[in-house]
C-alpha cells in the first residue's frame, strides 16, 4: 500500500511540474515560437481548470501569426461553438 501510495504521489508532483500555463503560452509567442504555443494552448484547452476564452484567444493569435489560416478559421468555428 505504501508503494502505491509513493507512487501516486510521485506522479501528481511531476504532472504539477511539467504542467504548462497560460503565461508560458504568452511568452513562447512573443518570442515568436508559434509552433510551442500552439502546443501549450492546445493541451491548455484540455484542462477544466483555465478560461477557454483567453485560451482561444492566444491561440487564434498564434494561428494568425503561423500562417495557418486554414486552421484559424477551423478554430474559429470552435470557439463559438464552446
Amino acid at each position: 500500500m505504501r508503494k502505491f501510495i509513493a507512487v501516486a504521489l510521485v506522479a501528481l508532483l511531476s504532472n504539477n511540474i511539467f504542467a504548462q500555463t497560460l503565461q508560458d503560452a504568452q511568452k513562447e509567442i512573443d518570442r515568436e515560437n508559434f509552433f510551442k504555443a500552439k502546443q501549450i494552448l492546445n493541451g491548455l484547452l484540455k484542462s477544466e481548470t483555465v478560461n477557454k476564452v483567453d485560451v482561444y484567444y492566444y491561440l487564434g493569435n498564434a494561428y494568425l501569426n503561423s500562417d495557418h489560416e486554414i486552421f484559424l478559421r477551423e478554430l474559429v468555428s470552435n470557439a463559438v461553438d464552446a
